[in-house]
């Protein structure tokens, strides 16, 4: 007769162990596992490994145990970490006595009495719109609250709040706007809006009121730009802004709307555009070209050249300039139109009647 050998105990997963030890105590004294269980794990994984190191265990145990039981579509990334920051909001306000052993259902017990509203399942109606949290992005990734602020948004340090806003609306937080300042100029991180999406080369310069804006569009700029106050850039609905190196945006304040799809509005280098013009659609500003005063410039087609310092002016860019709507304008290099109300039945002229040649 052979001797049987022994089976070797099965030795836990030193990584999967903590979570699985937090199921069984929660589930021992329960029997189930509905969601006053899981503020009961969460609680307890935060009064034992603090509220970070609780975020990756959950985080992790759900994600298999959702895998586990073949329905990793239940695993929700935006719901597991909102639950473990307000319980552990909660939990750190109570001032809980770490005397008590974590795993006492009696401290439990006593602290979900005294905070009620995480026994509401539906409590993240309160801080997301209906629809956000079911969209794609929410299940995969951590998505912000957009109906109302976190309790501690609410009544903490005013600067997470507008990080908040900032994240909800695409644009960088304060902190991504002073790491930007490290190769931009930024004179006030908390009034110029860009966003965090928009690809930004060095050395430009972003005065107070700037905002660059993409949703759900492209905005590329280049390098040692200028944006004066009140400069606005707007790629959203699959439009691109695309702008080079070199440009100046206002003063006067000054608009770029790409806002379809399709629609791309390119500007060269050097360019210049200020006083109050609006462009928008797919639009050609070549290099050098410029668009002065309050100019609604829809689909132009500037040509490119030297810039407004050239020596020849009938070889610089072409320019726009005076106000009203200019449609479909096409501008050949060293041309001008100066309009008045509808540029169509303005006439185009060359800029050497405005401007002398300069030498050396």
């Amino acid at each position: 007769m052979i001797a049987e050998t022994p089976e070797t105990p099965e030795t836990p997963d030193p990584e999967t162990a903590p979570f699985d030890t937090l199921m069984a105590e929660v589930t021992a004294s329960a029997g189930r596992f509905g969601h006053r269980e899981h503020v009961h794990l969460t609680w307890l994984a935060v009064r034992r490994f603090g509220m970070p190191e609780a975020l990756r265990l959950l985080d992790e145990g759900i994600r298999r145990t959702a895998r586990e039981a073949g329905v990793p579509e239940k695993y929700h990334a935006t719901v597991t970490r909102a639950w473990v920051e307000l319980v552990a909001h909660h939990t750190h306000r109570s001032g809980a006595d770490d005397s008590i052993d974590a795993a006492d259902f009696k401290a439990f017990t006593a602290f979900a009495e005294g905070h009620p509203d995480l026994l509401d399942k539906h409590l993240l109606d309160r801080f997301y719109r209906p629809g956000t949290l079911a969209t794609p992005r929410a299940k995969t990734e951590w998505t912000e609250p957009d109906l109302g602020p976190f309790p501690w948004h609410a009544a903490g340090d005013g600067a997470d709040l507008v990080d908040v806003h900032r994240r909800n609306h695409g644009f960088r937080t304060l902190a991504e706007m002073a790491e930007l300042a490290r190769t931009n100029t930024v004179f006030d991180l908390g009034s110029t809006l860009i966003a965090k999406a928009a690809e930004i080369g060095p050395g430009n310069t972003f005065y107070p009121g700037v905002v660059v804006r993409c949703d759900g569009g492209e905005c590329v700029i280049g390098r040692d730009n200028t944006f004066y106050p009140s400069t606005i850039l707007i790629a959203e609905a699959g439009g691109r802004i695309r702008i080079g190196d070199g440009c100046t945006f206002g003063p006067g304040g000054v608009q770029f709307k790409a806002n379809r799809p399709g629609i791309e509005l390119s500007v060269g280098d050097r360019v210049r555009v200020l006083n109050g013009a609006e462009v928008v659609g797919s639009t050609t500003l070549g290099t050098g070209s410029q668009i002065i005063g309050a100019v609604a410039a829809q689909g132009v087609h500037l040509a490119a050249g030297d810039d407004f310092q050239g020596p020849d002016p009938d070889a610089r860019g072409a320019v726009l300039k005076g106000f009203g709507l200019a449609r479909g304008t096409r501008l050949g290099t060293g041309d001008v139109v100066n309009g008045s109300g509808d540029f169509a039945s303005a006439p185009v002229e060359r800029q050497l009647a405005y401007h002398p040649r300069t030498t050396g």
